[in-house]
């Protein structure tokens, strides 16, 4: 992205592009610095400084650009897809109308001029202004999650625990676990092998992490259009809406876990929540496809997706995840833990307060034969520990502390 505009400095010289009232990170970037060298560089302004004579182009990258895997692209450089482009707001826009399109335009030496500008990213100069066209895309009205989720439970009749109870059910029937992608091609050298950690909700045990590649930067439209991704918080949090939503008077408190709310009216209470169907297995990249093509064809997820196609989409990937993990669960918490570790046997642990990913189990290399581990750098623990299986899958540490935990 380039700015639309031209300036000479002699060898030796500085010369000053400048950025107003920008508050986001910038990517700049020089594609000649054999004659042009970067001396600082901000927010607000980058600083150049004549090496030698020639023509350089200087772009700035303001905010992020990003595709999704599921996507077809016709252009991936600008994110057009078949008939043009595809845009998301975070702006209430439930009852719809009409949207009027409208032409940047960047300020230069010769005044606000048009600019085009792709994906996410700004890239400006002095400054940016906004002119109407006589392009208008048509909105529908659509129902807010909540709203649908009372329409389709049918039960506006009934007391105020009874809708409740038949929302849980239906909220239950849709709900799906929110999932991220692996990108299949970029193992990870932080965490190359599955481990075990603590959760951090304290009714949880250990959790088990499959996550030998790197997360994909790229998001996935399918996921991003289901109304009804959402974790262990997120359907406690929709109940609590749902309950304020038919009856603001109700009041809604924490469970006894972190994934329940306690909602109570005239004296009763109701214990609401759960979360998504399928898991949270890490899906690999190399299992999405482009179901977004916009051809118009049956099979085009771009102008044919329902909400049951969707669910279904998720809940298959839910069941890919799943199978491309399920060996090494089994290695963490399964079957061949258990006849590897055997009742008795004291298993080395370590605990850092850092996040997660930095304490994966050096142990594993020694038990499975990992030895590819060794290659990885293995950092001071700030607490070390060991475990004792017995017969009912549990453990305790030995040490200054003794703590109880499950494998499962």
């Amino acid at each position: 992205m380039d700015f639309s505009s031209k300036a000479s400095v002699e060898v030796g010289d500085t010369l000053t592009l400048k950025l107003s009232g920008n508050t986001k990170s910038v990517d700049w970037k020089v594609d000649n610095p054999k004659c042009l060298r970067v001396k600082e560089s901000g927010k607000s302004k980058i600083i150049l400084v004549g090496v030698n004579s020639g023509t350089v182009r200087v772009s700035a990258k303001i905010g992020e650009q990003k595709k999704t895997c599921d996507v077809k692209y016709v252009n991936e450089e600008y994110y057009r897809v078949n008939g043009g482009y595809i845009c998301s707001s975070n702006s209430a826009l439930g009852d719809g109308g009409k949207l009027k399109m409208q032409r940047i335009l960047v300020y230069n030496q010769n005044g606000y001029q048009e600019h085009k500008m792709y994906g996410n990213s700004e890239t400006y100069l002095y400054g940016v202004q906004y002119e109407d066209t006589a392009i208008t895309v048509n909105c529908p009205t659509v129902k807010t999650h909540l709203q649908y989720l009372i329409d389709e439970s049918g039960q506006a009749e009934k007391s105020f625990f009874e809708q409740l109870d038949c929302l849980q059910k239906k909220l239950n029937e849709l709900v799906v676990y929110p999932r991220s992608v692996l990108n299949s091609s970029k193992p990870n050298k932080g965490t190359p092998y599955p481990f075990l950690t603590s959760s951090p909700y304290e009714e949880l045990g250990l959790n088990s992490h499959v996550q030998m590649y790197e997360y994909m930067e790229d998001g996935w439209l399918a996921q991003s259009l289901y109304p009804f991704v959402l974790d262990s918080l997120g359907v406690p949090k929709t109940m609590a809406l749902l309950a304020r939503y038919i009856d603001p008077t109700c009041k809604v408190e924490s469970g006894d876990t972190h994934s329940e709310v306690v909602v109570t009216k005239d004296g009763e209470s109701h214990t609401y929540g759960g979360m998504g169907n399928g898991g949270n297995a890490l899906l690999l990249s190399n299992r999405l496809e482009k179901n977004f093509t916009f051809d118009g064809s049956a099979t085009d997820y771009g102008t044919h997706a329902t909400l049951n196609t969707l669910m279904d989409k998720l809940l298959a990937y839910a069941s890919m995840a799943y199978e491309d993990a399920k060996t090494y669960y089994d290695l963490l918490n399964g079957g061949t833990f258990n006849q590897t570790i055997g009742a008795g046997n004291w298993l080395g642990r370590a605990y850092r307060p850092e996040p997660y990913t930095l304490s994966y189990h050096h142990q594993l290399r020694q038990l499975y034969g990992w030895t590819q581990a060794a290659q990885h750098e293995e950092r001071p623990a700030a607490h070390e520990g060991f475990y004792k299986s017995d017969v009912q899958g549990t453990g305790t540490e030995r040490g200054a502390e003794r703590q109880e935990f499950s494998w499962e």
